[in-house]
């Protein structure tokens, strides 16, 4: 009988002691050849994996060295390492394009290395595309990461090189094929001299995306076991806030530059970055105290839950690691605890049980763990202590005390004597696009009106919407919904709620920078304001009002 293969498989372990060794490389590479069962296969080569790790100092040392540099530099906070890929037939250019860009960041180059790899341990599907791999290590001008954010993005989107990782802190090292095939083609993961305090390692198995390796976990931040679904909202929320998101990327790619991208630009830690983009849900900040429900409410003024999974996600930025599983809580993820490590998985088997010392401990929907990398020991906040510690960071930053009165709708509210402004003389054309509606929309809404179908439909019923159609229908027809997760329902009804939620958040978006000017936010349940009809129609303001708010919205007035 062949093997059930259900998801991606994913781990992570973190040196208590805080002082680099080979074994978590060990660690990492053993854990992607106990996965290979989750991972995907066509015609016996796997989907991809890959390793994100500490920079390997010693290793960085000796290459200094051998440059004529001082190997000190690699323990200098500014020293960076970047781990570049694009396809093996455009060699032309793209070196001199890399150091370019990092040289208009204002990087001094030390040291490149090129294709230090043995390209015949790649299957065939791999060897097809036999990427290019570049290794470049330098200095910045600070030690901010804000100018290697900017390298990064401006060569993925100008110039067709994947940046697998360029940070002050970490490496990526990944391929299409399994862990056996990830070890055979770097050389540096057979070196005895690489030492890493941290290893996250990911096995894939894809169901939306094809198979290359800019597609293959872990990028840069992060690596998951399951999918982003609303992440169309994300990317247009993205580009409202100044992250500029590749459209083309996937949807843990997106996410993945939006870690960068607070890390980077508005200087968030990891931990409060973890917490704004996968949030508790609102039936949990009810309950909280009033500090921290204050902060959770800002948070969702400032961004929104736009990374809906099921996903089971590690994060890691700095010195910071993040294990979470997201609200709907449908991807397991363990935390294991062994003499040497903390470590983290998506199967609890991953490490033998005459390795553990404490039970296992699964995390719960929502739930995150925090791991702050330091010597002489690792520290760990379970949710609790991350939350406070979040709380603490982010009152320095933001005055968000009151926020949490969004959590109920405010109305109802006096209509004043507000009348209709005169209408102009502008095409529907101008009107429309004043309200967000393109020519596209229009469009679609016409085909909808003559058709009373959507013109794109799949998985499912294709006739007429119920409220469009003339004949009889069922009042349960008219209770439609539209979404991605058709095999993923949530495990209770509050995340049911959270997850089909149409709540809305009028008023000001505050801002990231600091600069924050209180203004007035409301609430409401729905995205439908009605407005005060014409006289002539014999309805009274008070009716329109009272309907409005009995549905926990508002009037325009209002």
């Amino acid at each position: 009988m062949e093997k059930e293969h259900d998801a991606c498989g994913i781990f992570a372990s973190v040196e208590k002691t805080g002082v680099p060794s080979h074994k978590p490389l060990v660690m990492g590479l053993e854990a992607l050849h106990a996965l290979k069962h989750r991972a995907g296969y066509v015609a016996g080569e796997g989907d991809g994996c890959g390793l994100l790790l500490d920079i390997p100092r010693r290793l960085w040392q000796n290459e200094l060295s051998a440059a004529k540099h001082d190997p000190e530099w690699a323990g200098n906070p500014r020293f960076f390492v970047g781990h570049f890929l694009w396809p093996g037939g455009e060699k032309e250019g793209k070196l001199d394009r890399v150091l370019a860009v990092l040289l208009e960041q204002g990087c001094d180059i030390l040291r490149v290395r090129q294709n230090e790899v043995e390209k015949d341990a790649l299957g065939p599907s791999a060897s097809r595309e036999a990427p290019e791999f570049l290794q470049v290590a330098g200095l910045t001008p600070d030690a901010g990461e804000s100018a290697l954010y900017h390298a990064a993005s401006a060569l993925e989107r100008q110039h067709g090189v994947h940046v697998m990782s360029l940070s002050h802190t970490t490496v990526v090292y990944k391929l299409v094929g399994d862990g056996h095939t990830l070890r055979g083609y770097y050389n540096d993961l057979r070196d005895s001299n690489f030492a890493t305090t941290f290893s996250l390692a990911h096995t894939r198995y894809s169901t939306n995306t094809s198979t290359t390796f800019s597609r293959v976990q872990p990028f840069s931040a992060l690596g998951h076991n399951g999918e982003i679904n609303t992440i169309t909202r994300f990317l247009a929320e993205a580009g409202m806030i100044g992250a500029n998101i590749d459209p083309a990327f996937s949807d843990s790619q997106m996410v993945n530059e939006m870690v960068e991208f607070l890390v980077a630009e508005w200087q968030w830690s990891l931990f409060e970055t973890a917490e704004l983009l996968f949030p508790p849900i609102i039936h949990e900040i009810k309950h909280m105290p009033t500090d921290l429900a204050d902060m959770y409410m800002f948070f969702r003024a400032l961004w929104g839950p736009f990374a809906q999974g099921p996903a089971a996600v590690m994060m890691r930025a700095g010195d910071e690691a993040v294990f979470s599983v997201d609200a709907l809580g449908l991807r397991p993820l363990w935390m294991l605890e062994t003499r040497d490590a903390y470590c983290f998985s998506s199967e609890q088997g991953i490490v033998p049980a005459t390795q553990w010392i404490a039970e296992p401990k699964p995390l719960a929907p929502g739930e995150k763990v925090g791991v702050k990398l330091c010597a002489p020991q690792a520290r760990v906040y379970f949710y609790p202590e991350l939350q406070q510690e979040v709380l603490q960071r982010a009152s320095g930053r933001y005055p968000f005390r009151g926020e949490g009165r969004t959590i109920h709708f405010a109305g109802p509210y006096q209509i004043g004597d507000v009348r209709h402004p005169y209408r102009d003389n502008k095409s529907a054309l101008v009107r429309a696009a004043a309200f967000g509606w393109r020519d596209d929309d229009l469009r679609l809404l016409d085909h909808e009106l003559q058709t009373g179908m959507e013109p794109i439909r799949s998985l499912g019923y294709d006739g007429p919407i119920a409220a469009l159609d003339p004949g009889l229908r069922l009042v349960s027809d008219f209770l439609q919904e539209t979404v991605a997760v058709v095999t993923n329902p949530a495990i209770d009804r509050e995340r049911e709620i959270e997850h089909f939620s149409t709540r809305v958040l009028l008023g000001k978006r505050p801002s990231f920078s600091g600069s924050y000017h209180d203004a007035a936010r409301i609430e409401v349940q729905a995205p439908l304001l009605l407005e005060q009809l014409p006289e002539r129609l014999g309805i009274e303001t008070e009716e329109v009002q009272a309907l409005a708010h009995r549905h926990g919205t508002l009037c325009y007035e209002d």
